[in-house]
């Protein structure tokens, strides 16, 4: 028995071996992880991001742009320059760049704790990210200045990236001279559009919330280049990493969108015009005046995206309900329901919003109302137009773990949400934002916050303009 039971665990170390990871890690890899401080030189990787060189040039922009050359003068050491330049030219040495790979990523957080210590590369599907074998929240208030970091490098054997594509990585030549691309860094194709090596044709300003979603769509010159001024324009205030700190905002979302001529987007999205969630860190902005104009001038034009005047006769969609517990299902009509036994959660313009049965909301000491920790909110709107005179469900907002939807409740994972998901007709869509996973059938959107919440809402249009 006992040699039966030897013979199986052999077997399955070899085949880990074979497959060149266990539990998702690159073997063969080298790593290095430590406390950096914060980087205040000009020529400093950007916070966050996750590089990858892969070849000579690269490897020269990095050494030349981004610091890893070991300082001559000596007077950047305080600042973690010789610290990070010394361990990656130690490593260049070690692990040439004609049979390795190099993966790096700097991090920061305020000074007097070590936040995390990086042992080893993992391959997430096609994502590479660094696993950390201690972690530590920063001491204090993380939304105060940033003024310590840490520092990840490692030495990836080449063969292991024949065949993949690897999504989430950039080249040190895609460097970025605005705060903004260091926030949405995961995009070279932002990053070139900020940077003016890629035009934009049309630029697509969407905003909504509970009540519904509207798009402003211009092709402008003026206009394009007016949001792109704007962008460049936003600096970072503050960085949030406590993931205690972090809160995420179901009201205010306004989303942008470059197309390019030959159908590339960019998509990305803020929170009320002053924060980004980005990889579980919240970026806090100033000078964001002139992007709150510009969205106000696209406005202003009065064009709309995705709102043809030539749709008014389209049929409305309805989406069949499925197998659920939720009292109401998105898009149904609500024409004949006697919502007064409902509560009613106050503040939206453009339709009434209810909490389920048998949530009830808290009172502060301001008057104003607190969700229950877990509940379901439902928005009713005109639909399929606000100007039209039927009532529906077009908004459903779940944090009760209880309530399952397609069989899926707040705490599925991603995986499971994908398989059920998309076995039911949606197709994922990149919204360059949170953490979370956006699927859409149709009009309808799917969007998943792991252990958070789940929204389900409707495109609801707005035709003729009217203002709540």
């Amino acid at each position: 028995m006992k040699k039966r039971f030897f013979a199986f665990c052999l077997m399955t170390l070899m085949l880990l071996i074979l497959n060149g990871c266990s539990d998702n890690r690159i073997t063969g890899t080298y790593v290095e992880s430590f406390t950096c401080g914060y980087l205040s030189y000009d020529q400093r990787p950007m916070p966050y991001a996750l590089y990858l060189i892969s070849n000579e040039e690269e490897l020269e922009y990095a050494e030349k742009y981004i610091g890893m050359t070991i300082p001559e003068n000596g007077k950047e050491s305080f600042s973690g320059h010789k610290e990070i330049s010394e361990s990656f030219q130690k490593i260049k040495i070690e692990y040439p760049i004609k049979d390795y790979y190099y993966l790096f990523c700097y991090s920061e957080y305020r000074e007097g704790d070590h936040y995390h210590h990086a042992d080893a590369v993992l391959l997430d599907e096609n994502k590479l990210k660094f696993h950390f074998d201690k972690e530590k929240k920063p001491a204090g208030d993380s939304v105060a200045q940033v003024m310590g970091g840490d520092f990840d490098i490692a030495a990836i054997p080449k063969d292991f990236f024949e065949g993949k594509t690897i999504t989430n990585v950039i080249s040190p030549m895609q460097h970025a001279s605005y705060d903004i691309d260091s926030i949405i860094y995961s995009d070279p194709l932002f990053i070139q559009i900020i940077e003016g090596h890629e035009i934009p044709e049309k630029v697509i300003y969407g905003m909504g919330g509970e009540g519904g979603y509207e798009e402003y769509t211009s092709s402008d010159t003026g206009v394009i280049n007016g949001f792109i001024e704007a962008l460049r324009s936003i600096s970072i205030k503050s960085i949030i990493t406590d993931p205690e700190q972090i809160s995420y905002t179901a009201d205010g979302i306004k989303d942008f969108t470059f197309v390019l001529e030959d159908g590339r987007k960019v998509i990305f999205n803020l929170d009320t015009f002053s924060r980004i969630h980005i990889n579980e860190v919240v970026y806090e902005l100033n000078n964001t005046l002139e992007l709150v104009e510009m969205c106000q001038q696209i406005q202003d034009q009065d064009i709309q995206g995705n709102h043809s005047m030539d749709d008014k006769d389209e049929k409305i969609f309805i989406l069949e309900r499925p197998d659920t517990n939720l009292e109401f299902w998105i898009t149904e009509n609500v024409d004949n329901v006697d919502f007064s036994k409902y509560q009613e959660r106050y503040g939206l313009m453009g339709g009434t919003e209810y909490y389920g049965s048998g949530y009830v909301p808290s009172i502060d000491e301001e008057g104003n109302q607190l969700d229950p920790e877990a509940c379901v909110l439902y928005t009713v709107t005109s639909y399929p137009d606000y100007s039209s005179q039927t009532r529906h469900i077009t908004s459903i907002y779940i944090t009760d773990p209880s309530i399952n939807v397609y069989g899926l409740t707040v705490n599925s994972t991603k995986d499971e949400v994908k398989s059920v998901i998309e076995s039911n007709g949606f197709t994922y869509q990149d919204h360059g934002g949170t953490n979370g996973v956006l699927y859409v059938k149709d009009k309808v959107s799917f969007f998943f916050m792991e252990k958070l919440y789940i929204h389900i809402r409707v495109e609801v249009e707005n035709e003729n303009q009217l203002v709540f």
